[in-house]
């Protein structure tokens, strides 16, 4: 901002030229447009500050004068609107009595002009506020610019949220497309799956039988023996006929229960179809599973067919 001082006024803002028009311009003459901007005084102990909003002007096109000989304010200035129209403005605000004309200043910030007018014989003061209506401008200078900060991050987020999305769909009609051409490996390795499982189950519960029978076993294998040396203890002495033969009967009770106890009695048409019945029922249970596989499939074919459609009826962005 250039000061110029001279003549008992002070000059703050920047120097213009008038050009006139050659022959060569155009003959349509722009537009002028006078306006009168909104403005007010304030006062503190310390002095005088007349606020004047100027919205859309910028500071290289506003002009401050001091008439220190009429003890006057000229704030006058003038903007480009468009190509046919200027926009053009000029107040004059009379200086209180008590001002001091050396020590007027001025500063505009986000469209407003401040100039502090202080009084007589408050230099210091004069300077303090002077100082805290720049540390003003510059603050509110800080936050517009903090605000445009915000602002542009808040459109970074947007952007790499919907990049995010963007591929997150792709890989979605991916995986769609995939499971589509591949469905009939998928519906086997399903089914295998399924169907080894069930069989592990039958397998393992196959083992934990035979284990059971042979805990069994053991447990009548050693009851057994320890007859067998209560029967050498009873041989020592002797033993009528009825006690033998009842420990004969005894023995063949045994051997008859340990034969129904056997694993091989497995083979048991009984058996046999009672383990069919169970493999039957997990059979059902797995295509039923396969169909709703295959439903699942059909209902993700129908989505990215629908998602492929929307994107084809959506008109293709303008280019910038």
């Amino acid at each position: 901002m250039a000061i110029d001082r001279g003549r008992g006024r002070i000059r703050i803002g920047t120097r213009t030229r008038t050009r006139t028009s050659s022959s060569s311009s155009s003959s349509s003459t722009p537009v002028v447009e006078h306006i009168v901007p909104n403005s007010v005084w304030k006062e503190d102990p310390s002095g005088h500050c007349v606020v004047v909003e100027l919205p859309e002007f910028k500071k290289e096109e506003v002009k401050l004068q001091i008439d220190g000989s009429s003890e006057r304010i000229i704030v006058k200035g003038e903007r480009q609107a468009n190509e046919e129209k200027r926009v053009r403005f000029e107040v004059t605000f009379a200086v209180p009595t008590d001002s001091d004309m050396d020590n007027i200043n001025g500063n505009f910030a986000s469209e407003i002009l401040y100039v502090y007018v202080p009084k007589r014989n408050r230099a210091i003061e004069t300077e303090k506020v002077s100082n805290s209506i720049v540390e003003s401008a510059e603050e509110i200078e800080n936050e517009e610019h903090e605000k445009d900060r915000e602002k542009e991050e808040i459109e970074n987020e947007n952007a790499e949220l919907t990049r995010k999305w963007e591929q997150e769909c792709d890989m979605s009609k991916t995986a769609v497309e995939i499971l589509r051409r591949n469905k009939g490996i998928v519906i086997t390795a399903v089914v295998a799956f399924s169907f080894g499982f069930a069989i592990l189950g039958l397998s393992m519960g196959g083992t934990e039988e035979k284990d059971k029978h042979e805990d069994e076993a053991e447990i009548e294998d050693k009851k057994e023996k320890e007859e067998k040396a209560e029967d050498a203890e009873g041989e020592e002495e002797e033993e009528s006929k009825e006690k033998k033969k009842k420990k004969k009967k005894d023995k063949e009770g045994k051997e008859e229960k340990k034969k129904k106890k056997n694993p091989e009695d497995k083979m048991d048409p009984e058996n046999l179809k009672t383990k069919l019945e169970k493999l039957d029922t997990k059979m059902q249970a797995l295509v039923a599973k396969k169909e709703e596989i295959l439903k699942l499939l059909k209902e993700a074919e129908q989505a990215a067919a629908n998602a492929n459609q929307s994107e084809a009826s959506e008109p293709p962005e303008a280019s910038s």
